[in-house]
């Protein structure tokens, strides 16, 4: 999440605290683009976490196996089989 607050960051500081005005560029627009740019990419990486962290079947949200189970998995190209 980092890269995007820190496009959010500087982004701000172009579109609201800097009033240079050097010719061929606008520091207010790359400001924008960069704050706007910045809070999709936030955006993007909390949905991406977010479906990343749903519960399986079999196992509890800390990702750990389901009670019972010992640590072990089911083969299921050989059913009947557990792999230790």
């Amino acid at each position: 999440m980092t890269p995007g607050i820190t496009l959010v960051v500087v982004g701000a500081i172009l579109a609201f605290a800097v009033r240079a005005d050097p010719s061929g560029i606008d520091l207010q627009t790359v400001g924008w683009i960069l704050l706007v740019t910045g809070v999709c990419l936030i955006v993007y990486e909390v949905l991406s976490n977010r479906q990343g962290q749903e519960d399986k079947p079999g196992q509890d949200p800390t990702g750990t196996s389901a009670p019972g189970s010992r640590g072990r998995t089911v083969d299921d190209t050989n059913p009947g089989k557990d792999r230790r």
